[in-house]
């Protein structure tokens, strides 16, 4: 296996030139699904069951369309354009993205929902889910490179990619670094931003908490910047942290493409 400088390496000449496009990609879909998703309780009442189903097929929706922009991550690894046959490609594969994705999402509540009792000791409840969120990103991501390949057998691409993961889990750990300490700064920073002005009963839908806001302008433009600051850096860093694991993916998807 190659060493985390090995890979740094490669990082570098694939990131060269491609760098922005790849970060503005990931924080427009990114912004503009945030905004989709937290404005649905806006235009429909929350309550009723037009809204639930909307919702659900909203999110299977947008969960496809992260699924698919991932593609472009190994697709720099391998030189490859990403176009309109990559979309419909996708959409075709759209059943095994969404199941391995829901299997993966369930895993993830379970173990978010353990890690909670570690608040009781903050510093240790921030690292813990810095961690886990860095995981869970790339287990999600691996999966997708799977699907990318032809992998169809769920098992294959849930376990296949976990195992890859894991047994990569010191270069990720040390990939992901920095992007972890802006994870645990940022959450601290907005904690401490939007408290400080809204207090604590606050919702997590951020098209709530800037309605909330709206009359203070200084709050407003606080909480704004503050989330403005969190998803530019935190998009920034996941561009060679997603490449990363695009080049564990090639270096490695032999060893598990075959489970059965």
């Amino acid at each position: 296996m190659k060493t985390y400088q090995q890979y740094k390496e490669q990082l570098s000449a694939q990131l060269k030139g491609h760098h922005l496009r790849l970060f503005a990609i990931l924080l427009v879909s990114s912004l503009l699904i945030s905004l989709c998703k937290d404005s649905l309780i806006y235009i429909m009442d929350a309550k009723s069951l037009m809204y639930s189903i909307l919702s659900f097929l909203l999110s299977l929706f947008f969960s496809l369309i992260n699924y698919v922009i991932l593609f472009l991550f190994i697709q720099r690894v391998r030189n490859e354009s990403f176009g309109v046959k990559d979309v419909q490609y996708g959409a075709s594969r759209f059943i095994y993205l969404i199941l391995a994705g829901l299997i993966v999402s369930v895993i993830q509540l379970l173990v978010s929902t353990v890690a909670t009792f570690l608040i009781m000791v903050p510093p240790l409840y921030y690292v813990g889910m810095s961690v886990l969120n860095v995981f869970f990103i790339l287990w999600n991501a691996l999966i997708s490179y799977g699907v990318y390949d032809g992998v169809t057998r769920i098992k294959a691409l849930v376990m296949g990619s976990f195992q890859l993961l894991w047994e990569q889990i010191r270069v990720i750990l040390r990939g992901s670094l920095v992007y972890m300490i802006w994870f645990v700064v940022a959450q601290i920073g907005i904690l401490l931003v939007v408290t400080s002005f809204l207090g604590n009963d606050i919702s997590n839908n951020l098209m709530e908490v800037f309605s909330v806001a709206a009359n203070n302008t200084q709050a407003l433009i606080s909480i704004i910047g503050i989330y403005a600051l969190y998803y530019v850096v935190q998009f920034y860093l996941l561009v060679p942290l997603y490449l990363l694991s695009a080049n564990v993916y090639e270096d490695g998807k032999d060893h598990w493409i075959d489970i059965k």
